[in-house]
C-alpha cells in the first residue's frame, strides 16, 4: 500500500553508502546498487536531515522597492548521525588517507587507527541515503559531495558512538517509488 504521508525510516538492507565521485545514482530506489556503492554504517534513530540553505539578496531601486532577487547562497547539505565506528566510516569522515589499518596478532584483535591533523578533510564522492515505508521507497542522493563537518563526539557509557557529520554535495537527487508496479 502506498502512502502520501511517509516516514522517513532506513531501509533495512543499508542506508548510507558511498561510491567513487561520478558514479551514477540508481535510476530508481529500490534498483540493486552497483558494485562501486559500499554502505558506510548504520545512521542513528534520528535519522538524516536534508537542508536547503537557499537565500536570495533582494536588489531595490532608489525607492526602496525590490526589483530583483538574487541567489546569494545554496547550501545543499544532510546532517547524518552514523552510530557504526568501523573502518569505512572512518575513512568516509576523515579520508583514506588517514586511516591506518593494522590485521588481528597474537598480542591485539584488529587496529584502525585515525591520525588527525589539521586540515584532515575527506575526498570527493558519491553519496546515497535509501529509505523505505511500507510499499514506498526512496532515495536521496548525489554523484558528487564532501564531507565537510563532524559535530563534537561524546564516549558515554549509555549511548553508541556518534559520528554527526555533513555531507554538502552538488546536484541532490530525491526520488520516491510508491511500489505500484504494472
Amino acid at each position: 500500500m502506498t502512502n502520501e504521508v511517509n516516514l522517513g525510516a532506513g531501509n533495512a538492507s543499508g542506508m548510507f553508502f558511498h561510491a567513487p565521485k561520478g558514479t551514477p545514482l540508481p535510476a530508481f530506489p529500490t534498483e540493486e546498487l552497483d558494485a562501486a556503492w559500499k554502505e558506510i554504517g548504520v545512521v542513528s534513530e534520528d535519522g538524516i536531515t536534508w537542508h536547503h540553505g537557499r537565500s536570495a539578496e533582494p536588489l531595490k531601486d532608489w525607492s526602496n522597492t525590490i526589483r530583483r532577487q538574487i541567489q546569494s547562497t545554496d547550501d545543499r547539505t544532510v546532517a547524518v548521525p552514523v552510530i557504526s565506528t568501523s573502518a569505512e566510516v572512518l575513512k568516509t569522515i576523515f579520508g583514506d588517507e588517514n586511516i591506518v589499518e593494522v590485521a588481528a596478532t597474537t598480542d591485539h584483535g584488529n587496529l584502525v587507527s585515525v591520525e588527525v591533523k589539521e586540515g584532515t578533510m575527506s575526498g570527493e564522492e558519491a553519496f546515497l541515503f535509501l529509505m523505505k515505508d511500507g510499499d514506498d521507497a526512496f532515495m536521496l542522493g548525489t554523484t558528487s559531495g564532501f564531507v565537510t563537518a563532524l559535530d563534537d563526539i561524546t564516549f558515554v557509557g549509555n549511548a553508541p558512538i556518534n559520528w554527526n557529520a555533513t555531507v554538502s554535495g552538488n546536484g541532490w537527487k530525491f526520488m520516491k517509488d510508491d511500489g505500484q508496479t504494472v
